[in-house]
């Protein structure tokens, strides 16, 4: 699976690079979301992080969610078209406050859902038994959806770049 959303995000970066997009990139596991990537136009320096990316263990994702708006909140003024592109199973653990993690997530929904930063949920979530986690916290933020093993790396960019545009 890691192999599959590693050649997502290069897809993605890919992209970003000929429509001279910036990027940046926030990794949540373990206990804590962190930007391992500040916001930059080097895709460069995009892909020696994807090199390292890591993987495994807790998945704190209000916290992840709530850093990616707090970085994407400056860039959310007149002429700038933020975009924060989430490749998740929907699956998280760890609460970003004193609640249970569903109600951190919740929390930090209701403040996604309200912003004008466009969202895009790309499902990880693979196997025979689906929980629709992704789906759900799709519905929560307000962003689009799509499922990781319905694109390949030909078509990832450019599917993700039509629900960019279909939002405008």
């Amino acid at each position: 699976r890691m192999v599959a959303v590693k050649g997502a995000i290069l897809s993605m970066l890919n992209d970003a690079y000929k429509q001279r997009d910036e990027v940046g990139l926030v990794v949540f596991r373990g206990e804590k979301a962190e930007e391992t990537l500040p916001i930059t136009r080097s895709v460069y320096s995009a892909y020696k992080h994807l090199e390292t990316l890591p993987t495994g263990g807790r998945t704190p994702l209000a916290s992840g969610l709530e850093l990616g708006y707090s970085i994407l909140q400056q860039y959310d003024c007149e002429g700038s078209e933020p975009v924060m592109v989430i490749l998740t199973d929907g699956r998280g653990n760890v609460s970003s406050g004193n609640g249970s993690p569903q109600e951190s997530l919740i929390s930090v929904a209701e403040v996604l859902s309200e912003t004008r930063i466009r969202k895009i949920v790309i499902d990880t979530e693979m196997g025979l038994v689906r929980f629709s986690r992704a789906l759900n916290l799709s519905a929560l933020i307000g962003a689009d959806y799509m499922v990781l093993e319905e694109l390949n790396s030909e078509n990832l960019a450019s599917a993700v770049h039509s629900a960019i545009r279909s939002n405008r």
